[in-house]
């Protein structure tokens, strides 16, 4: 084996056997072997780590021998958390019954179906195994970590090919093509903030300035429309759920980002897809033209068979390729690029409307933590949920021009909000226990999460909010 192939294996080792006393560390496993799975890379193709490929599924197993092993330390489930795993298993149940009683094309639709069980069984492992602060801060920084590495294979060792000005050829699970990659990497963007601005562990702010140019170079060669666009919504959405003195360091991180972003974006290529978003019809590429036209085709086969023709229908079955041929000329089996249409065209406007409203619950929960941490003075979990936020509503942007939307990564986010909104909760506990009986509480070390408020008495905190006229019964 290469030197990096056995430095992987030990990261992932490690993890796993800390894990299991700490089942966070195994969703850092798992988001490891997601971005990073041997069988995807040039050290992975031979030796041991080549006997298999499915590293996510045993990484999964694993999870359930963690949370299961630990179930005694888990923290109670809020309302929010029940309602949005419900909303997800309702979802669940949709697509196997329109897999099993209304898919055009089975042989397509399965592989969907068998993916998204997957997908959703894994939120919920993932949403039992977060139990900290500092689990959720370390899942963030190996997606970053893992971005990173991805990015150092691309500028370093030039992975990947240019094609037409765009960089094709880098494969990891939901990687398809220039514009999966792009998507999935830019979601890490907010995160990387956090890690600089916030600086939530020793060595984060070493992690997020190494990682950054890396991922952003990486991104700016796949050349991806969506992800420029969502990485710009992401920004401003850091701005606008920021609160206090959060949103100075929001606009700090955004100011240098855009200044990043335009000293490394030197090849006209790049602006020329940029510009292209906002153009008129007649000024439209043939690319941009024919992805609006797949659009409209499938508005047309959702308002035909409204509660769905199976995984991928859109336009990747024979009932989806009649929509496809009459309004692009062609008769390749070419998905719809829009995810939003896709689920509702594959899964039904109802699955449509579960999987949504599951999400929107999700950051609607986080919305209120971040406003609570805001008035408690935490900056450092404002920041957090707003770089959430941030992340979310950016990859709503990109699946746009993708079909991301039920995507693996894009149901982590709605756990991860969920998550965080939970640290309200233990954080609303300790402010009760501190008002009752603030002479006998010195430090809460050995609480799940431990807070930065400024080294302020438990007196000046408590004065602070009854001036705001804030009840915390």
């Amino acid at each position: 084996m290469s030197s990096t192939a056995v430095v992987w294996l030990l990261i992932y080792l490690f993890l796993i056997l800390k894990g299991l006393g700490r089942p966070g560390l195994l969703v850092c496993a798992y988001v490891l072997s997601f971005y990073v799975a041997p069988n995807f890379w040039w050290w992975g193709k031979d030796g041991l780590l080549a006997t298999t490929s499915r590293w996510s599924l045993y990484t999964a197993i694993l999870l359930i021998v963690g949370i299961l092993l630990n179930s005694h330390k888990s923290n109670a489930l809020l309302g929010a958390d029940k309602l949005v795993l419900f909303l997800l298993s309702l979802y669940t149940l949709n697509c196997t019954m329109v897999h099993f009683f209304l898919a055009d094309y089975p042989i397509v639709s399965y592989d969907e179906w068998n993916l998204l069980w997957k997908t959703m069984l894994t939120a919920i492992l993932f949403r039992l195994a977060i139990q900290s602060i500092e689990d959720l801060n370390w899942i963030l920084a190996t997606s970053v970590i893992a971005c990173g590495y991805i990015g150092y294979e691309i500028v370093i060792n030039d992975a990947g090919k240019s094609i037409r000005g765009r960089l094709e050829g880098i494969d990891f699970p939901g990687a398809s093509g220039s514009n999966g990659a792009a998507t999935i990497m830019s979601m890490v963007f907010p995160y990387l903030a956090y890690l600089v601005i916030c600086k939530p562990f020793k060595y984060s702010r070493i992690i997020g300035f190494l990682c950054a140019p890396l991922v952003l170079d990486s991104v700016l060669r796949f050349n991806s429309r969506g992800a420029f666009l969502g990485m710009i919504v992401s920004g401003i959405m850091m701005l606008v759920m920021a609160r206090g003195k959060s949103r100075r360091h929001a606009f700090v991180a955004v100011f240098f980002g855009v200044l990043a972003f335009l000293y490394q974006a030197q090849d006209p290529k790049i602006w020329e897809r940029f510009f292209s978003i906002g153009a008129s019809e007649t000024e439209r590429d043939n690319s941009a033209a024919s992805r609006i036209d797949s659009w409209k085709a499938g508005i047309q086969m959702i308002a035909d068979y409204p509660l769905g023709s199976g995984g991928r229908a859109a336009f990747i079955s024979p009932r989806g390729n009649l929509y496809s041929s009459v309004a692009l000329g062609r008769d390749d089996l070419r998905s719809v690029h829009n995810g939003y249409i896709s689920i509702a065209a594959g899964w039904g406007i109802q699955g449509f409307l579960l999987v949504t409203l599951a999400f929107l619950i999700a950051m609607g929960r986080t919305w209120l933590a971040v406003k609570y941490f805001q008035e408690m003075g935490n900056e450092n979990m404002v920041f957090l949920g707003a770089a959430i936020l941030a992340s979310f509503f950016g990859q709503a942007v990109t699946t746009i021009f993708g079909d991301y939307y039920d995507g693996e990564w894009f149901v982590w986010i709605s756990i991860y909000g969920l998550a965080y909104a939970t640290f309200e909760t233990t954080e609303r506990e300790r402010f009760n226990r501190e008002r009752e009986s603030p002479e006998q509480i010195e430090t809460f070390s050995d609480d799940p999460i431990e807070f930065d408020w400024e080294h302020r008495s438990v007196t000046e905190r408590m004065d602070r909010i009854s001036s705001q006229g804030v009840s915390r019964n």
